[in-house]
């Protein structure tokens, strides 16, 4: 069952259950309008959700059902007996369809056309001018054998966000505690004391996923009103434009989510506005009159990667270089590839836009999508080809809550590097060190350079017979972060630092290890990048 299936299934139910209800306080008042109108808009919804999903036995059905409660409303039929007991029943068949494959088949045919033969035979007589009573001959169904008999399932309940902000506050705490457990069994190696905490941090472990889980959301519950902005802005702009999703199933942490939709936003009506040209002119240059923009999200390890493709213009990369120019970022004799003048469309004020609209032009909105994505821990690249379209590449983490790291020391202080960015470990002598040129050494046949921790986070380096080395992803290449000893694997729970501390790029938050000491963790990404830049600025 699709997605879309199992959530149209737990509604459907849960629109039963309170029919159900509804029809049993309808028995004892059945002169009651606000209950009658209840039934109504809840058949009502289920024909229209019914009719979306393609079932068209359920709507037809619905359908039937539903125009005897308008005839009721409407004040030319009296709730009866008879039409209690057929609705009753036929709530019964309406969940059996629904916990089945929602079609007529062998077992449930006979059920369904007395069902059906009922109903039209109460809307005749209304039709007639006559009443339903008590006493009218229906072939009402009570044989325990025929009608299908529901189970008290209950498919799923609604839980208020803040419901789940607190539980994931606790288990957070719990990890926390679990770690403080596991210094102390350290301390005080007791075989039941072992025991019990390895049974302890198991179960936390799976506490700590499944509370994960019920915190994330398809990516498709925050796409879904931006059919609507694109079809309105192409409209506005002159625009024919298709827009494709994919991949819409993945999951993401709700505060993610809730962070990335004004991103997502700026970057979708810059496709439009900036990106697909107009139809004619796309015709001129071959392409087709449609523009196409595609929305693509997918896992990839620890993240949660989104892409925004559009098979528009491109960027003029002699354009971006004459902006940047003149706007002091670069000089004319710098030598800069395309990649990196692409990526000056992040910088604050930069705009190609040769006029001002109300859509584009002013110089704000790219930088501010970086520092959006930033906040929630993410990263964004543009990756563009002149006359064949532009991709904006989104990288995520899954949550921001816990993070599993590496534990390692670093001039006696404690960092956590996350595990995600994470290649291999491997111990280096002082020797290997000195061997080394340029900061690069071979490992394993490979040619890895490295950043010293000690001089990058403490700026000086103490003498140490060996260090240890941690091999990280930078990108597509690898490169190894020095670190004095690594304490082992570590589930952080991530702290913010506080706007005192906003300066520190390279540090993503704090944590609290089993001691009660503070780790800081590592945005390793950041690290490399502010080691290339002071080399650079030495050179």
């Amino acid at each position: 069952m699709n997605p879309f299936e199992a959530k149209y299934t737990s509604e459907a139910l849960e629109l039963l259950a309170d029919l159900e209800k509804l029809m049993l306080l309808l028995e004892t008042h059945p002169d009651d309008a606000s209950l009658i109108q209840q039934v109504f808009r809840n058949l009502h919804t289920l024909k229209g959700n019914s009719a979306m999903m393609g079932f068209r036995t359920i709507t037809d059905f619905t359908h039937h059902l539903e125009a005897i409660y308008e005839l009721v409303r409407a004040g030319k039929l009296k709730i009866s007996a008879a039409i209690i007991n057929i609705t009753l029943a036929s709530l019964d068949h309406l969940s059996g369809l629904l916990n089945g494959d929602k079609q007529i088949g062998d077992s449930n045919k006979h059920l369904h056309d007395i069902l059906t033969n009922d109903i039209v035979t109460i809307l005749d007589y209304s039709n007639e001018g006559q009443a339903v009573s008590k006493g009218e001959q229906l072939t009402i169904v009570t044989d325990d054998a025929t009608i299908y008999k529901r189970k008290p399932a209950i498919p799923g309940i609604r839980v208020p966000v803040e419901r789940l902000d607190t539980m994931m506050s606790l288990v957070t705490e719990l990890i926390t505690l679990q770690a403080k457990l596991n210094v102390l069994t350290s301390e005080h190696p007791q075989p039941d004391l072992v025991a019990a905490a390895e049974s302890l941090e198991k179960i936390s472990t799976r506490i700590r996923d499944n509370a994960f889980s019920m915190c994330m959301v398809p990516v498709e519950n925050m796409v879904t009103p931006f059919h609507r902005m694109v079809r309105d802005l192409a409209a506005e702009l002159h625009k024919e434009i298709d827009f494709v999703t994919e991949g819409t199933e993945t999951e993401l942490d709700k505060n993610i989510m809730e962070g990335l939709q004004d991103p997502l936003m700026h970057l979708l009506r810059n496709s439009i506005d900036h990106g697909i040209e107009e139809p004619a002119l796309r015709q001129q240059t071959g392409k087709p009159r449609h523009g196409r923009i595609v929305l693509k999200a997918y896992c990839a390890g620890a993240h949660v990667y989104l892409e925004i493709q559009d098979d528009g213009k491109g960027m003029n990369i002699e354009k971006i270089r004459r902006t940047a120019i003149k706007n002091g970022l670069i000089d004319e004799s710098d030598v800069i590839s395309d990649k990196e003048l692409q990526q000056l469309v992040f910088v604050p004020g930069f705009s190609t836009a040769d006029q001002i609209t109300e859509t584009s032009g002013r110089g704000v909105g790219m930088d501010v999508v970086k520092r959006r994505i930033a906040d929630i821990k993410g990263r964004v690249s543009i990756h563009s080809t002149e006359h064949e379209g532009t991709t904006v590449i989104i990288q995520l983490p899954i949550t921001l809550s816990i993070i599993d790291g590496l534990l390692v020391k670093v001039n006696g202080a404690d960092y956590v590097i996350p595990l995600s960015a994470v290649d291999i470990c491997h111990e280096v002598s002082s020797v290997q060190l000195m061997n080394g040129f340029a900061q690069v050494m071979v490992i394993d046949k490979e040619t890895i350079p490295f950043i010293n921790l000690q001089e990058e986070l403490v700026g000086v380096s103490a003498a140490r017979q060996s260090h240890e080395i941690v091999i990280v992803h930078y990108g597509e290449k690898k490169i190894g972060l020095l670190v004095d000893i690594i304490a082992g694997k570590f589930q952080a729970v991530l702290k913010p630092l506080g706007r005192y501390f906003n300066h520190l790029d390279i540090v993503s938050g704090a944590t609290i290890l089993g001691d009660g000491n503070i780790a800081l963790v590592l945005d390793t990404n950041k690290v490399i990048v502010q080691s290339l830049n002071k080399k650079s600025k030495a050179i």
